[in-house]
């Protein structure tokens, strides 16, 4: 887990410095970074098929989704884990196995790379999960999965809800402060699900809606008129759009193909 984080951190003060214009010091921290992700290659890849520790044993879920999400683990070997990843939640009914930290990446990596599974682990219910607070009548985010941790208000399993913005709702900024919006909605492809979702940003306030129409999503955001709105290649196929202005706003009525999720 360190070594996951030495590089995160290396990678970032990559960004920083390029984006600062320090193009040598950026240059010393990528190749730097590059040795820490081949060391960590060679010393926590095993032959099952996933990365793990001294005194690990079996597969944990923390130390690979922290490989998958940080870039550690590429091409065949990020394939593997995900397999692995796969494996592991099925035969525990799709409970996650994830403290802290783990908790943080699994439905980034999820949705990434397996958004239908994703959609499962929310919705799998009992003990431990997001269900099991609802099932009880949680309205808030607990300290812990047992339901009597002493903080009913505490965000550290709150990556649920960055979830639901940025990958469900497909909602990110395309440029500083919101000037362009990104819309990469993961929704789990069955044709029978619609969701809505509001932020207030610095540029104004934007409103999304989508629905599940199996091979297609279709979608309607209002967004400032001075804010502009994107599709990644990656997200599908824009089959359409067709855009209003009312008053300040403009609602921009889109249709995508839905990616053909695992």
């Amino acid at each position: 887990m360190s070594t996951a984080y030495y590089y995160r951190f290396l990678t970032l003060m990559v960004s920083f410095l390029r984006r600062v214009g320090a193009s040598d010091n950026a240059n010393t921290y990528a190749a730097r970074a590059e040795a820490v992700r081949a060391r960590f290659n060679r010393t926590f890849w095993n032959a099952a098929g996933w990365y793990a520790g001294p005194g690990d044993g079996d597969f944990r879920q923390t130390n690979n989704l922290l490989a998958v999400s940080f870039g550690l683990a590429e091409g065949e070997r990020r394939s593997a884990v995900l397999q692995s990843l796969e494996r592991d939640l099925r035969a525990r009914d799709m409970h996650l196995d994830t403290g802290m930290v783990g908790t943080r990446q699994l439905l980034r990596v999820l949705a990434r790379h397996l958004p239908r599974l994703a959609f499962e682990v929310v919705r799998a219910p009992g003990y431990p999960g997001w269900s099991h607070w609802i099932g009880n009548g949680a309205t808030t985010l607990y300290e812990n999965w047992e339901l009597d941790g002493r903080s009913h208000d505490h965000a550290m399993f709150g990556s649920i809800d960055e979830w639901l913005f940025a990958d469900v709702a497909g909602l990110s900024p395309g440029a500083d402060g919101w000037s362009v919006v990104r819309l990469d909605p993961r929704l789990p492809g069955d044709g029978a699900f619609a969701c809505r979702a509001s932020l207030d940003t610095i540029s104004g306030p934007i409103d999304v809606e989508w629905e599940d129409r199996g091979p297609w999503i279709r979608g309607r955001v209002t967004v400032p008129n001075h804010v502009s709105v994107v599709v990644p290649g990656g997200a599908g196929v824009e089959r359409g759009r067709r855009s209003v202005r009312r008053g300040r706003l403009t609602e921009h009525t889109i249709e995508l193909a839905v990616p053909s999720a695992p």
